[in-house]
């Protein structure tokens, strides 16, 4: 903690059974992170104030992985799409 917030890395567990392991700044997710969905999909990669900001991977639960560029929480420009039986570049 500095000045009250929640700063440096830490676990966070959600009442509704998300889970954040990561770097935190200002008491929000920021830096490098682990975001685990209660539907145990996942997020591995950059945060910025709490949303998916910059290069990261997501793991969906049919498998699929997306790994690229996120702003706010959205994929934004280049990046990969795996699927079973196919990939999409672009």
């Amino acid at each position: 903690m500095a000045g009250g917030k929640r700063s440096g890395t830490g676990i966070y567990e959600n009442i509704n059974g998300d889970i954040y392991l990561g770097e935190w700044q200002d008491d929000c997710f920021s830096g490098e992170g682990i975001y685990i969905f209660s539907s145990n999909e996942r997020y591995e990669g950059e945060i910025t104030n709490g949303a998916k900001h910059g290069e990261g991977t997501y793991y969906y639960l049919s498998g699929a992985i997306y790994r690229g560029s996120w702003v706010n929480n959205s994929k934004h420009g280049r990046g990969i799409q795996e699927e079973v039986g196919w990939k999409y570049d672009g």
